[in-house]
């Protein structure tokens, strides 16, 4: 399954774009933008996977993608992190040799 956004309001509008990457069918319908996808994934994989399915079959109706025309698949983000001033702020010396570049309060991910 292929998924890209055209440009539409403020976080644009998703599509299911064909494997060969030539044509798209509207996915708005099931969930309108990339982000609200990502933040409920579970409700809306399946419905957009038989969505591709139909595409790839020509059982929907379709459109022909051009990747020029895409937007951003997620135009904005609600955090973002400097990670040079991460890396100024390292406890000890200052060089990084091996240590880890990120302190540990904000390895939050292990």
């Amino acid at each position: 399954m292929k998924l890209a956004s055209l440009p539409q309001g403020r976080d644009g509008r998703l599509i299911v774009v064909s494997d060969d990457l030539a044509w798209y069918a509207d996915a708005d319908h099931v969930v309108p933008t990339m982000q609200r996808l990502l933040d409920e994934w579970h409700r809306h994989a399946d419905l957009l996977e038989s969505l591709s399915i139909e595409l790839a079959h020509g059982a929907i109706p379709r459109k022909r993608f051009h990747e020029r025309e895409a937007a951003a698949p997620l135009p904005r983000t609600f955090h973002w992190t400097d990670s040079a001033d991460a890396l100024r702020h390292q406890p000890g010396d200052g060089l990084m040799g091996a240590r880890d570049p990120l302190p540990r309060r904000w390895a939050w991910w292990r």
